[in-house]
């Protein structure tokens, strides 16, 4: 049957490639890791809507490409997260592309209902995100990014090394501006000494108070404390499974 392959894009930067390839194996019977080197896109086909994809390794773009749009970026992912399940559904528009080395666990069928469900933090960016694009402004919008990409790194304090391996073209599609105006802001940001540009792919935050006050957004670096007293305070619990959850109004199948 058809499946999903791998494309290395070398002169259109943007192009998806959606050729398919014949396995004699059915994909969906087992859990299986596989590897995108940089640049590297992972493209579905309907059949694998079942599939779910947990990155292992390595950081990763969710693309939209709408032929006559510009690039939009809904999401980066890092290890923990899982490959949302729009990309299924949208295989003409919407592709992973690695942005580092990466690594990936495919699990389909029955056995993708054992695995644990998108993490809290990465639905809630994703609802953020959309909130962003929406309400807030250029400024606003780079705080937004810088504080959140600072939590998911676990950096938390002024001078720490805060690693931005996507380019800047891929920040300025993930906030949906201009590259020169992302550039405008990062250079105002460093004349203030808000953050220090330590090389392309790399930067250290120096006031964090500065970019919390820059955006009315929660940003996941502003609940860490607040999450951490409610974890605390709450029994631990095991992370629902994709099995496990139910539909309001329907009664689980016996």
């Amino acid at each position: 049957m058809p499946f999903m392959t791998l494309s290395h894009e070398t002169n259109a930067p943007y192009k998806v490639h959606l050729d398919t390839v014949n396995r004699d194996l059915h994909p969906h019977l087992h859990p299986e890791q596989f590897c995108l080197a940089r640049h590297q896109r992972y493209v579905w086909t309907a059949a694998d809507s079942r599939s779910v994809i947990v990155v292992n390794k390595g950081v990763l773009a969710v693309d939209v490409i709408i032929r006559g749009l510009p690039r939009q970026i809904l999401d980066f992912l890092m290890p923990g997260d899982i490959a949302p399940a729009t990309v299924a559904a949208s295989p003409r528009h919407l592709s992973i592309r690695a942005i580092t080395d990466a690594t990936l666990t495919r699990v389909g069928g029955q056995a993708a209902n054992g695995m644990p469900v998108p993490p809290l933090e990465q639905d809630v960016r994703a609802e953020l995100h959309l909130v962003m694009l929406g309400h807030l402004d250029t400024d606003a919008r780079v705080a937004t990014f810088l504080l959140d990409h600072a939590a998911r790194n676990g950096v938390f304090e002024p001078h720490q090394l805060l690693p931005l391996p996507m380019s800047r073209d891929d920040i300025a599609d993930y906030l949906a501006i201009n590259r020169d105006t992302l550039s405008r802001i990062f250079m105002k940001l460093e004349k203030l000494n808000i953050i220090e540009r330590v090389n392309r792919h790399a930067v250290r935050i120096l006031d964090f108070e500065f970019l919390t006050r820059s955006t009315p957004i929660p940003t996941l670096h502003g609940r860490r404390d607040n999450a951490s007293e409610r974890d605390r305070a709450a029994p631990s619990q095991a992370p629902p499974r994709i099995g496990e959850i139910g539909v309001p109004g329907l009664m689980p199948s016996t």
